[in-house]
């Protein structure tokens, strides 16, 4: 066999070898979902924290149990601010529901009347208000999927914690951290996750401030989905932009002009942040391809759930950055960002 054909045989025994890989990988990460998912949220969180802790350390020459404890104090400060706004304005959606429904029905209502004006006839007779219309338990059930799911969402956050304190009352500060290429990883994955919460962060209350200067109900549960949502690249600024859409087409005192607006201005306000700042601050930190970050979506989103979107990025991220260490892994690096080419060399 020529060297073409071996050549042609070891990539195909490579491509074989990858999928197997990705395939047993995904079983062992969906198996082992309910403890590496809070372990993973508390090593980027605990990166995030890190900074702030050293800094009080270096500068402040705070005692390190003192600034771990003013960080945590802080962190769970803004986590609960978060949670009594998303509360107030659950329970505050929960209550006028009815009138949104009502809404709701003459919205169809006046779009039948302009179908019935447009085209008279057999298509007008068949809309009728109620043919869209909220049925009577589904705002019950809707609460009760809500109530499940925060519930088990507060039982990982409880693990998270546990796991956070482990970390950060573990380490010893400058002198315990790696050095060499492990060093070089975890300098490059804290700055990306920094810029990542420093930038969703400014996105959200920006976003936030306009839904609330323009009139829109819930700005602030608009902006914590924004913040949130501004972790799942290219998709999530759409949804958050997105997301005012039906509490404006359902209230009739906001007019056409504010409307445009609400949607307009945070999309700008995304394009900025997210597709100028954040990009020019990254540089070269992130350089994954769209697909690849589609396919990570994908991938964690069924495994993980709606928490493996918000990892996806910045498992993603890390992978990358560690193949890019090593000679050897250098190839799949290059594959994350997009050059295919790289794999036909190898």
């Amino acid at each position: 066999m020529g060297g073409n054909g071996w050549g042609g045989y070891e990539r195909a025994q490579l491509i074989c070898l990858v999928i197997l890989t990705v395939i047993a990988t995904g079983v062992a990460l969906y198996l082992l979902r309910p403890v590496l998912v809070p372990f993973v949220l508390a090593l980027f969180i605990t990166y995030c924290l890190k900074p702030p802790i050293d800094l009080q350390m270096r500068h402040l020459k705070m005692p390190r149990w003192v600034a771990i404890a003013s960080t945590a104090i802080l962190a769970l400060g803004i986590v609960g601010l978060f949670g009594l706004l998303a509360g107030m304005a659950l329970s505050e959606m929960s209550g006028g529901i009815g009138d949104y429904q009502e809404q709701f029905h003459r919205l169809l209502q006046r779009a039948g009347e302009a179908i019935a004006a447009r085209w008279p006839g057999g298509l007008a007779e068949a809309w009728k208000p109620p043919v869209l219309s909220i049925p009577e338990g589904a705002v019950g059930t809707f609460l009760s999927m809500v109530l499940r799911e925060t519930t088990a969402l507060l039982g990982n956050i409880a693990l998270v914690v546990i796991f956070i304190l482990f970390m950060l009352v573990g380490g010893k500060g400058e002198t315990d951290r790696p050095s060499g290429i492990l060093r070089s990883v975890e300098i490059q994955v804290r700055r990306y996750l920094v810029l990542m919460v420093l930038i969703s962060a400014m996105t959200g209350l920006l976003a936030g401030l306009t839904l609330w200067a323009l009139g829109v109900q819930f700005p602030w549960v608009f902006g914590f989905l924004t913040f949130l949502l501004n972790f799942i690249p290219n998709i999530g600024p759409l949804i958050a932009t997105l997301l005012p859409l039906p509490i404006l087409l359902m209230n009739p005192g906001i007019s056409l002009p504010v409307a445009v607006l609400a949607i307009a201005l945070p999309a700008s306000i995304h394009f900025i942040l997210g597709g100028i700042v954040l990009t020019k601050l990254q540089g070269q930190t992130l350089d994954l391809h769209p697909g690849v970050l589609l396919i990570a979506l994908i991938f964690f989103g069924m495994i993980w759930g709606i928490v493996g979107t918000f990892l996806a990025t910045p498992i993603t991220a890390v992978v990358k950055l560690v193949c890019e260490q090593f000679p050897a892994s250098r190839w799949m690096a290059a594959v994350l960002a997009g050059d295919l080419g790289a794999f036909m060399k190898k």
